[in-house]
């Protein structure tokens, strides 16, 4: 087995029997760790104790600091106990406590090996709806001493393997190795890996994954992250429970690609892509941009439109206030709709009503020269120049019905035409401003 062939956390648990690295709790007990169907880490803690001794609070732990049976120490983060069973032997006068807890992350720290060169991420829900371009070549060394005596035969085998499940990336001049996994049985998806050259941070890596999550259209989710050092040692490793889970959905959904790739996903072409939103990604905001994308494709079919018409909206948002010059989503000058708005206070203050509704319609003025949404869209569209079309315009009253809970009596057929099309407008945008169809 190769380090990419195996993750840190299944040979954690491999023999899966901890104590607590804590002189308080001196009691009887015992500590198992798992995963469950959907990823989590989950914590079963057994221990028997006198009433007196009993002083574990099972709510919640920041830090929880355990041993293996060999000694070594690793730290469990945001410990969250959800369930409590408690038997009481009357006649010892013993209490047996069972208990689970969610996990957030495990970590274990080298005393030995410092200094990582190489970061190893281990991740899930890789879709396999396309060929990778890049071969993977596995050379396996395997050496055997037969000892006679004072003589010692040693023997070297050679094994190779190899399969093209692989995108060896470029994105703003950082190496990255994209690993998938053979084909879970039955499943649209499977596990792998990435490789980093170097230390890229934990903030450079998160933006990695959110720009190559959104064009091989799956949301990558993130389970450990390892780091080793030149000689491939292990000077630390980070298993969490996953964040972006959406509930369970994001295994269950496969998306339209914003980009049509052949059956075969090349390196060239996906670098270059990635490296363009890249260049915009702060511009986008996409961090926030992503995490509204991938609720909007795991949300229900009559709330999709008003999810991807939020998305828009944010895109919308985010690229206005980062280009001010020679654009605006008013419909008066900010001069002119300052005197305007002296005047309409001034009127407002004469009325003869309370106070408190003197307020909320001066509060009301903040967005009074704000164009409609439609046509912002419309101007944006513009400013990129491409002219949207009727259809698309029409799918932005679909997103207003289903942001607005108005009452919807069009066909399930309609309503996935609407949703397609607002998808769409919002993968157009994406290209336009990052220049990707160029």
């Amino acid at each position: 087995m190769s380090i990419l062939d195996e993750n840190n956390f299944e040979k954690l648990i491999t023999e899966n029997t901890f104590t607590i690295n804590d002189e308080k709790y001196k009691d009887e007990h015992i500590i198992k760790i798992r995963r469950d169907n959907e990823l989590n880490i989950l914590l079963n803690h057994e221990s028997s104790t006198q009433y007196e001794q009993l002083e574990m609070n099972h709510k919640i732990i920041d830090t929880m600091s355990i041993l293996d049976i060999g000694k070594t120490n690793y730290t469990l983060k945001n410990v969250y106990f959800h369930s409590l069973n408690q038997s009481l032997n009357l006649s010892f006068h013993t209490s047996k406590i069972s208990a689970e807890a969610f996990v957030e992350s495990i970590e274990f720290v080298s005393e030995t090996y410092k200094n990582s060169e190489y970061i190893v991420e281990y991740i899930d829900n890789i879709p396999i709806n396309h060929i990778w371009s890049d071969i993977i070549e596995k050379e396996i060394i395997s050496k055997n001493i037969i000892s006679i005596g004072d003589i010692e035969i040693e023997k070297e085998e050679f094994a190779s393997s190899g399969g093209s499940n692989g995108l060896i990336l470029n994105i703003d001049n950082q190496e990255i190795y994209l690993i998938r996994n053979e084909e879970k049985s039955k499943k649209e998806y499977t596990d792998g890996f990435i490789l980093y050259k170097g230390n890229p941070s934990k903030e450079l890596r998160d933006k990695f994954r959110n720009i190559i999550s959104f064009f091989i259209g799956r949301i990558i989710i993130l389970l450990e992250e390892s780091f080793y050092d030149i000689d491939w040692n292990l000077t630390s490793f980070k298993a969490f429970s996953p964040k972006k889970l959406m509930n369970g959905r994001a295994f269950k959904i496969n998306t339209i690609l914003p980009i049509k790739y052949d059956y075969i996903i090349d390196s060239e072409s996906f670098s270059k892509h990635c490296n363009l939103l890249y260049q915009k990604y702060d511009l986008f905001d996409f961090s926030h941009l992503s995490w509204l994308y991938w609720h909007a494709q795991c949300s229900a079919i009559h709330t999709k439109c008003g999810e991807f018409g939020a998305t828009i909206e944010a895109l919308q948002k985010a690229y206005i206030d980062n280009n001010t010059k020679g654009w605006s989503a008013a419909i008066i000058s900010k001069d002119k709709f300052k005197e305007f708005k002296e005047k309409i206070i001034k009127e407002i203050d004469e009325l003869d009503i309370k106070d408190k509704e003197k307020n909320i319609l001066k509060e009301k003025l903040a967005s009074l020269n704000k164009l409609p949404q439609k046509m912002i869209l419309e101007n944006l569209f513009k400013h990129l120049n491409y002219s949207i079309n009727e259809d698309e315009l029409k799918a932005w009253q679909g997103r207003n019905d289903s942001a607005h809970g108005n009452k919807n009596e069009d066909s399930i057929k309609k309503i996935i035409k609407q949703k397609n099309l607002l998808q769409d407008i919002f993968f157009k945008l994406i290209r336009l401003i990052a220049d990707i169809d160029r």
